[in-house]
C-alpha cells in the first residue's frame, strides 16, 4: 500500500495544482490515475454528462473492478466534510493496490480558497485491510508522492506556509 499511497500523493498534488487555478464557481473534475507494472502512470479527468456524482461513481467502479489490470489506482474528487464544528471543502483520494485488492486507503485534503488557496492537514479517513502498515508510514509515502509533482508541490508548499 505504500506505493499506492505515493501515487495518491502525486494525484493529490496534481489536484491541488488544478484547484489553484480553477476559476471561481467552476467544479473540480474528478481524476483517475492508474499505474502499470512498468511504473507508467496514466492520469485522466472523469467527465460525465450526467454530473460529477456519476463520474465519481464510475471511478469507484474502476477501482473495484480494475478493468485495465492496473497495479495501483487512485481516484480523487471534491467533497465536503465536517472538521470540528464547520464544514470544509476537500479533495478526497481513494488509493488501491492490485496486490491487495481488498485494501483501501482514503485520505482527505481540506482546503479553503478565500483569500487564496490554503490547505489544512491531511486527514486519514480510512485504512481498510492495509495489514501492518501504519498510518504514519502511509502519510510519509503520500508526501513523498506530493514532492514528486513539481508544480503541485510548489502550490502545496505555498498553500501550507501560512497555516498556524
Amino acid at each position: 500500500m505504500l506505493d499506492a499511497a505515493r501515487l495518491a500523493g502525486i494525484v493529490g498534488a496534481h489536484a491541488i495544482w488544478s484547484l489553484s487555478d480553477l476559476p471561481e464557481g467552476e467544479t473540480f473534475i474528478p481524476l483517475l490515475a492508474q499505474a502499470d507494472a512498468e511504473g507508467a502512470v496514466s492520469l485522466g479527468r472523469l467527465v460525465n454528462e450526467e454530473g460529477v456524482e456519476h463520474a465519481v461513481a464510475y471511478g469507484h467502479k474502476v477501482l473495484a473492478d480494475n478493468p485495465d489490470g492496473a497495479v495501483r489506482m487512485v481516484l480523487a474528487w471534491g467533497d465536503r466534510m465536517s472538521i470540528g464544528d464547520q464544514d470544509s471543502d476537500c479533495v478526497v483520494l481513494d488509493a488501491r493496490d492490485a496486490a491487495h485488492p481488498e485494501a483501501l486507503l482514503r485520505l482527505a485534503v481540506p482546503y479553503d480558497v478565500q483569500d487564496g488557496l490554503r490547505l489544512e492537514p491531511v486527514r486519514v479517513l480510512a485504512m481498510e485491510q492495509c495489514g501492518d502498515v501504519q498510518a504514519q508510514a502511509l502519510l510519509e509515502a503520500f508526501f513523498s508522492g506530493v514532492a514528486r509533482h513539481q508544480q503541485g508541490a510548489a502550490v502545496w508548499k505555498k498553500a501550507t506556509a501560512d497555516r498556524g
